[in-house]
């Protein structure tokens, strides 16, 4: 009987997942089972914690207990408690035993040339591309420095990316190498900065196991050091993993 009522049971999360999240891959259904006990068993433990400290009626029989009448204001408390206690205590789980997945390798190519780098996972990039909305990963210049043409290289090694007279005139003149373009953002103190971005052939990002090869996508290119200890060299846009 037990086993009969536990496969029912499970069949029916199963079933529920499939239904809800159409996952294809097996880790992704497993991440996603995980969660569905997780929250289920969450709210459950805050609703028969009330019930127990208000008294609420029990009856047992055989090893099982039976509730009489469990109140919906009691159902709806535990529903909030539930959300606080997730809200408050999800970030420090992500943060405690998902450190290392903030970090991502990736290769991005250019004309032949390709370059490998870690890169942070970044959910306060938002940067896109003004004219085509296409996201924009922030990169390091010395980390793809040897993708860049000399003229171009020269620009950033003298610091003169800020000169939009010079930006422009090289632009014209590697124009037919690589597709160049400035991006206008916003920062603490800097309302209209500009980063001189160009458009890869492709990025590959290595996710999970999983390779992701992306054509639609900018690389910005950042003078400075992105990372202290150069733990990463380019700042990703969380879209594009979506």
């Amino acid at each position: 009987m037990f086993m009969t009522r536990f496969t029912i049971k499970a069949s029916v999360s199963v079933l529920i997942i499939i239904i809800a999240f159409t996952p294809y891959k097996l880790r992704k259904f497993i991440k996603l089972i995980a969660t569905f006990y997780v929250v289920s068993f969450v709210f459950a433990g805050a609703a028969l914690a009330l019930f127990y400290l208000t008294k609420g009626d029990v009856v047992t029989g055989r090893g099982i207990f039976y509730i009489k009448e469990f109140p919906i204001r009691l159902l709806t408390i535990a529903i909030v408690m539930s959300w606080i206690l997730f809200k408050t205590t999800w970030g420090y789980i992500q943060g405690t035993f998902s450190k290392d997945k903030v970090f991502v390798p990736i290769t991005i190519k250019l004309n032949d040339k390709k370059v490998a780098l870690t890169a942070l996972i970044d959910t306060g990039n938002s940067l896109k591309d003004p004219i085509t909305e296409v996201p924009v990963i922030i990169v390091q210049f010395s980390a793809i420095k040897s993708l860049l043409p000399k003229e171009i290289q020269n620009v950033f090694t003298t610091y003169k990316e800020n000169s939009l007279e010079t930006i422009s005139a090289v632009m014209l003149q590697t124009k037919a190498e690589v597709n160049f373009r400035l991006i206008p953002f916003k920062s603490i103190g800097k309302d209209n900065g500009m980063l001189v971005g160009f458009k890869p052939d492709n990025v590959v990002i290595d996710d999970e196991n999983e390779q992701k090869v992306i054509s639609d996508i900018i690389v910005g290119i950042y003078n400075n050091k992105l990372s202290t200890d150069e733990k990463y060299m380019a700042l990703l846009h969380p879209e594009i993993l979506n």
